[in-house]
């Protein structure tokens, strides 16, 4: 743990002093699969009794939350290791892929939007160019 610590907060200060970021190692990439993982671990383990509760509600026709809530209180966590084998790879891939694809966008948007003013200085310093030339 300190030695992550030691090494995000070196990062951290490298890239606060230069001004391009600095890249990803693999460490980085892994923590961020172990944290997404054990957040789909933790949301369907905690929202397994409202699935469960829900599903009643729907199919033996319960008529209030609490009524089914009471009536199956042992068995609100049935299928939580279900639920939970399903949202660990999911959210292990969803979540990282994500924010990689938002910061490549990010980055490709900055790109072109400084390629874009260049080009529209470029332009106008060429229409003026023109206009001088035909007066």
């Amino acid at each position: 743990d300190t030695a992550l610590l030691s090494s995000s907060s070196s990062s951290s200060s490298s890239s606060s002093s230069s001004a391009a970021a600095p890249p990803r190692d693999v460490s980085s990439s892994i923590n961020d699969i172990m944290a997404a993982a054990m957040t789909g671990a933790i949301a369907g383990f905690v929202t397994t009794p409202l699935d469960t509760i829900k599903t009643k509600l729907m199919v033996d026709h319960y008529h209030s939350f609490i009524e089914a809530w009471l009536s199956s209180s042992t068995s609100v966590f049935a299928g939580a290791t279900a639920r939970v084998a399903w949202l660990v790879p999911f959210t292990a891939i969803y979540l990282p892929l994500f924010d990689a694809i938002q910061k490549w966008l990010l980055e490709f948007e900055e790109k072109n939007n400084t390629n874009a003013s260049t080009d529209t200085i470029q332009r106008g310093t060429e229409t003026k160019t023109k206009q001088q030339q035909q007066s």
